[in-house]
């Protein structure tokens, strides 16, 4: 989908909206990287990452590292690539597991 069809779907405002709270999650996601334990797991990608129970999956499994999501709905390759230091890099992980691309 391009983002002529998208806007044509949504309309100009929600779309103004999407990438606003994009924004807003990568510099949430700066903040949050001056607490984080550098060395652990890291989810980034889009939506299917954002939504996916990190949480329950790490309590359920006894996993001996944090899991930190930094997932943004929405975000496509291109804009994963802009904010790899929020996302990514800041945390300095020990595994990255990446889905993006699903959508646009």
């Amino acid at each position: 989908m391009q983002n002529q069809e998208i806007e044509e779907l949504f309309g100009t405002n929600m779309l103004d909206d999407i990438q606003k709270h994009k924004k807003s999650e990568a510099n949430n996601f700066r903040m949050l990287n001056c607490h984080a334990q550098n060395g652990q797991i890291v989810f980034a990608g889009s939506s299917l990452m954002e939504w996916f129970r990190i949480g329950e999956r790490q309590s359920t499994l006894n996993i001996d590292r944090i899991i930190y999501n930094r997932g943004i709905a929405g975000t496509t390759t291109k804009e994963l690539l802009t904010t790899m230091n929020e996302c990514i890099f800041d945390l300095e992980p020990s595994k990255i597991f990446i889905n993006i691309g699903s959508m646009i």
